[in-house]
């Protein structure tokens, strides 16, 4: 719960919505898109884990799908619902990543878990939040989870959401994070590539 405190701290005074529209976050945007893109089908229902201010859920709300989001930080579900156009067919609910008790089984075709993962420091809790997104994932659908390389290596990381994924019946795309502070981390798309697994 302190770990808890300190992201809902932390997200009250900083301007998550500005991040994404920076040339970065803009690229970052942009490739996860493509990505999704590539995966996502007509009618297929999407829950995005760790939604903050709705960028990824609002888009692809507004090109017909229908969104459940979840966020842990009030603040971050206000600009959310500020954000939400009368014709989305999107949902806000304040909740944790390491426990999707509110949502069923196998009910999602894509899962996005885009950001709890750069805020779990311990294996078990990245493990669980993976657990959980593949339990509400129906069997053949889509997970899509982003890592960030500033809390454990890279490697080690992308070689600890692999073992979880390994068991399941799920494509799994792992896009890490390109972030200035590491010029020599491989590009999303390319690691993306060789991390997708497929049933």
């Amino acid at each position: 719960m302190k770990e808890n405190q300190y992201l809902i701290d932390y997200y009250n005074s900083y301007d998550e919505s500005s991040r994404l529209e920076s040339k970065h976050g803009t690229v970052e945007f942009l490739t996860t898109m493509r990505y999704i893109e590539k995966y996502i089908r007509e009618g297929d229902s999407v829950l995005e884990i760790g939604a903050a201010t709705g960028r990824y859920s609002h888009a692809l709300a507004r090109r017909g799908y229908t969104v459940d989001a979840v966020e842990l930080v009030e603040h971050n579900i206000e600009i959310f619902r500020q954000n939400t156009l009368p014709d989305e067919k999107v949902t806000v609910t304040q909740g944790n990543a390491l426990d999707l008790s509110a949502f069923p089984d196998n009910k999602y075709d894509v899962t996005l878990l885009l950001g709890p993962l750069y805020h779990l420091y311990n294996d078990e809790d990245k493990r669980q939040a993976l657990s959980e997104a593949i339990r509400v994932t129906k069997k053949g659908g889509v997970i899509f989870a982003a890592l960030s390389p500033t809390a454990v290596s890279l490697t080690r990381a992308l070689d600890l959401e692999i073992s979880v994924l390994r068991s399941t019946l799920k494509t799994v795309c792992l896009t890490p994070r390109r972030l200035p502070q590491y010029p020599n981390q491989k590009t999303c798309s390319s690691l993306s590539a060789k991390r997708t697994l497929t049933a």
